[in-house]
């Protein structure tokens, strides 16, 4: 057994480092008010501007919305940036809106284009009130988008499971036949979320190096309700969508979740799997396919 005074430096080297490994939460300097809406000699809300831009994004032009005066950071500029892409094929074309710090727009800014009116309150200005010093970035525009970029494809992450497709005519075969050895089939299924929204876009695409025709492909896709007994109130029809030739399909947008998915190719039974669109997953899936009897 420990002695009393054993056990007191115990007690007190514990405390000690409970101190140490005490981090305080992170401070919101907003809290503590600043100035909004102050004047800056070379920029002011409306002004659009052509800037240093990355390769990607020729063109691309930045709107002033409002400026503000916060302790410890400086002044910060509330501001769009517009054509821009995230996509590496550019299919899409985004606009960004962020607080940056003024010396980075000012190292940035080009040339001033022209002045249009804008709202007052910025897109997503009050989640920067709450966080103003995690959301003002003290980067170029370029590498802003970048960073921003980066954080879009990273909520691209893949999954892989296996759905079994049969040909119509299977139960035709004699069963002294052994079955046709399957091919694999690979479908990709992301999911494009909005910014700063869980809604967002789903596309999908078969991968093989064969030439087919997937125009009479379809995949039918029903939303399930989080719990597996629950019930949908109201319940929600399932969306049917046609692939084209080249085996693709878009979504208009859907809200995140569980969802039903139903794939029926021509000449094969439809089969059936479950998948969820959230913000942070997306899923691949691969098809597994036996080669339908030819007549």
């Amino acid at each position: 057994m420990l002695s009393p005074a054993q056990e007191t430096m115990i007690a007190l080297a514990t405390f000690a480092l409970s101190l140490s490994l005490y981090q305080p939460p992170v401070v919101n300097v907003c809290a503590h008010g600043y100035t909004q809406n102050v004047w800056d000699p070379r920029f002011s809300p409306g002004q659009r501007w052509s800037y240093r831009n990355r390769p990607e994004d020729k063109g691309s032009i930045l709107t002033i919305y409002k400026i503000d005066d916060v302790p410890g950071i400086g002044l910060v500029v509330h501001i769009s940036v517009d054509g821009i892409s995230f996509d590496p094929e550019h299919r899409d074309m985004r606009v960004e809106s962020f607080a940056i710090r003024r010396d980075s727009l000012d190292a940035s800014a080009l040339n001033m284009l022209s002045i249009v009116q804008v709202p007052s309150t910025p897109d997503r200005y009050s989640a920067w009130q709450e966080n103003c010093g995690g959301l003002t970035y003290s980067s170029t525009i370029a590498d802003t988008v970048r960073t921003l970029q980066e954080a879009y494809l990273d909520r691209q992450r893949t999954q892989s499971v296996f759905i079994s497709l049969h040909p119509v005519n299977r139960s035709l075969e004699p069963t002294n036949v052994p079955p046709s050895r399957p091919e694999y089939l690979k479908m990709e299924v992301l999911f494009h979320p909005y910014e700063g929204s869980d809604i967002g876009t789903v596309s999908g695409q078969f991968v093989t190096k064969d030439k087919r025709d997937f125009s009479k492909t379809t995949v039918e896709m029903t939303l399930l309700p989080f719990w597996q007994n629950d019930a949908l109130s109201p319940p929600q029809p399932p969306l049917i969508l046609k692939m084209n030739a080249d085996g693709k399909f878009d979504t208009p947008h859907i809200s995140p979740g569980r969802y039903r998915i139903r794939v029926t190719l021509d000449g094969y039974l439809p089969d059936t799997h479950e998948m969820g669109f959230f913000v942070d997953r997306v899923r691949e899936y691969t098809v597994r396919q036996v080669r339908a009897k030819q007549h």
